[in-house]
């Protein structure tokens, strides 16, 4: 609330059995109307039963002007228990309810959250999750996030490449860039974008946005070549293929496993020595690793625990784990830090920044 600036527009939104807004449509943040909002604060105490589908319909109707960028911080400490509690129905709607491409920014606090739910949420509305555990500061996370938002140097980004001499048969320039979708950049942070191309040759880079009200446009050259010289940007191809499988994993979790998914994600780990906490028995010598059936169920039986656990402290750390893969900055050979509780692994917080390179 301290972080807001002159002409802001912003509303509160507090929510257990009962859905409360401080003030009925959105107010231009001033010196009155923060004293106003803070007393609204402090008189919010915990209540009984959790209506997350109702807090998101509230905040997302009072959203009007798609002509600048809207942003919804929900926080969370529990799972939907009343109102609509269908995972599939609540992000259903946030989606339907998001009419002016709204960013929602997802804060799970402590261990008693759905964070399968959080991370669809955020997956679907352009926006990420962020994880707070019980012994850390919420109020320190949300001002990362703020001071990170608050100001855009671009908007509504878009990436586009293309290749001299492609045909319209031969498909697109470059596919599988991580992230999908860049969305926006902020001040001070840098942008890395994955992708990989099976045709050499010259090729122009496309980054266009918002500046403002302002329409931007920038036009970058690149060589796309065949083969490399020697082995300097070596890293990039292991870069791609870390982020490959954090988008794998973000695949199985949000809308279940497949056989494919399960086979491309053993061979990555393979072939680029990716350890995993779903492969990681690729590491044992000892282990028949070559016999493909063995492996396949023995990963598949692995990626269950993403059924299993969409709540709890091991349901928490194994998607905070899963956006370190989706957000490497650089091509860790092993699993980025671990989580307990049997299946090997990893767990930290996600720090994002927008993140790419190319294979």
């Amino acid at each position: 609330m301290n972080n807001l600036r002159e002409g802001d527009l912003f509303n509160l939104i507090a929510y257990d059995s009962e859905i409360e807004s401080w003030r009925p449509e959105l107010q231009k943040f001033s010196d009155e109307t923060r004293k106003s909002a803070l007393g609204f604060v402090e008189g919010i105490y915990a209540g009984g039963s959790t209506n997350i589908n109702g807090a998101l319909s509230k905040a997302l109707g009072q959203l009007q002007d798609s002509s600048r960028p809207n942003f919804v911080i929900f926080l969370t400490d529990g799972i939907p228990t009343v109102g609509e509690t269908n995972e599939a129905k609540i992000v259903a709607n946030a989606k339907s309810n998001n009419h002016v491409h709204a960013r929602i920014f997802d804060f799970g606090v402590g261990y008693d959250v759905n964070s399968r739910l959080l991370d669809k949420l955020a997956r679907e509305n352009f926006g990420l999750t962020e994880y707070v555990r019980p012994n850390e500061n919420i109020e320190r996370a949300v001002a990362a996030l703020y001071n990170r938002i608050g100001s855009p140097v671009m908007t509504d980004v878009k990436i586009s490449v293309d290749l001299e001499g492609l045909k319209p048969e031969e498909g697109t320039a470059v596919n599988r860039m991580y992230p999908k979708d860049v969305v926006d950049l902020f001040a001070g942070e840098q942008l890395v974008i994955v992708g990989r191309y099976k045709k050499s040759g010259a090729a122009k880079i496309k980054i266009t946005g918002k500046a403002g009200d302002n329409e931007q446009k920038f036009d970058f050259p690149a060589k796309f070549v065949e083969h490399s010289d020697d082995q300097s940007q070596a890293f990039i191809e292991k870069l791609w293929a870390v982020r490959r499988v954090g988008e794998i994993l973000d695949e199985i979790d949000l809308k279940g496993k497949n056989e494919e998914l399960v086979k491309e994600l053993l061979s990555l780990s393979l072939k680029h020595g990716i350890m995993t906490p779903y492969t990681s028995f690729l590491a044992d010598e000892n282990a028949q690793r070559h016999n493909a059936t063995l492996s396949l169920g023995a990963a598949t039986t692995r990626l269950e625990s993403f059924d299993r656990f969409a709540d709890g402290q091991y349901g928490f750390d194994q998607r905070a784990a899963k956006h370190e893969y989706q957000d490497a900055l650089q091509p860790a050979a092993a699993a980025p830090s671990q989580f307990g509780g049997g299946a090997g692994g990893f767990g930290a917080g996600r720090g994002r920044a927008p993140a790419g390179g190319g294979d």
